[in-house]
């Protein structure tokens, strides 16, 4: 048996504003005053981190004009992939 439709079948395009829908609206997203990231519902910007000083190697690396400095620079990105794909465990004794 085939069935047929009726051509208003698609409930898109003949979308009436007859039917009941709850409307739901969040509340405009507020920003951290210390980093001005957008903080989700309900996060508050209450929690503040301490700065956290860089080791010196690490400044040396980014700062220096040594060969060291300048490969590592332009090879970062291979590196951060290399990176990616690992995972550091550490066993305390």
């Amino acid at each position: 048996m085939l069935h047929t439709f009726p051509r208003t079948h698609n409930n898109a395009r003949q979308f009436s504003n007859t039917v009941l829908m709850l409307k739901f609206q969040l509340p405009t997203p507020t920003t951290c005053p210390h980093c001005h990231a957008r903080l989700f519902y309900h996060e508050s910007s209450e929690q503040i981190f301490p700065r956290v000083r860089p080791p010196h190697e690490l400044l040396q690396i980014f700062s220096s004009q040594t060969f060291e400095s300048r490969n590592f620079r332009e090879h970062i990105r291979s590196y951060n992939h290399v990176f990616s794909f690992s995972s550091l465990v550490v066993h305390m004794d």
